[in-house]
């Protein structure tokens, strides 16, 4: 590869850090500010010819995403884990999950979250006596078989949703965790186990004093 200028490799060096520290590869304007350089373009023009000699990669399915390439620069591993948004799951009736990628969220990896789960939006309310509500977001992580009691994220058909499996003489049966919703005793198949759990408070949940 060919030999990098001194501001190029402090560009590397902070793209580096960066992702080793929060999992997310900084915007131009932070890169930037970081170094002290004269503008946005000023650094972009430096990421450009990090990529013109091969130590970086553009992945051109994400906004703001490299890849460094050499090994020397290689990123360590980080306190973080970037998982992909999958649309949503409902907890309750009606919605139909979308498998598109709408975004990456860090999250902490000493939780022991790894690559290979996903998130999901939560709407409804079925799985509110679980502690689930809607709007919050759902850590799971892909496996097709769950032991019965676990709370899972099933397909039926093209919908999914999220429920407590339960065994009824042996069948794999999804039980809300709300009474207003009967169990769904139909062919179903799982998608995962719910790992995690991530809410945006809002306070309007809060249901006595706190201790």
């Amino acid at each position: 590869m060919t030999r990098l200028s001194r501001r190029q490799r402090q560009v590397l060096d902070f793209l580096r850090s960066s992702i080793e520290r929060s999992g997310i590869v900084p915007s131009v304007r932070e890169v930037a500010s970081a170094l002290g350089l004269r503008s946005a373009a000023t650094a972009q023009q430096h990421i450009d010819g990090l990529i013109r000699k091969g130590y970086l990669r553009r992945l051109p399915d994400r906004m703001r995403a490299l890849e460094i390439l050499h090994p020397h620069f290689a990123v360590a591993g980080t306190a973080v884990v970037r998982l992909p948004v999958l649309g949503r799951v409902t907890a309750g009736r009606g919605a139909v999950a979308d498998d598109a990628v709408e975004e990456f969220l860090p999250v902490p990896r000493h939780l022991g979250w790894q690559e290979g789960c996903f998130i999901l939006r939560v709407r409804g309310d079925s799985m509110i006596g679980a502690g689930i509500f809607d709007g919050d977001m759902v850590i799971v992580r892909r496996q097709d078989s769950v032991p019965a009691g676990r709370v899972v994220v099933a397909l039926i058909g093209e919908e999914a949703t999220v429920k407590r499996l339960h065994l009824e003489d042996g069948t794999p049966v999804l039980v809300a965790e709300n009474p207003a919703y009967p169990p769904i005793r139909e062919e179903f198949s799982i998608l995962g186990q719910v790992v995690g759990l991530i809410r945006r408070y809002d306070g309007f949940r809060h249901r006595g004093p706190v201790s």
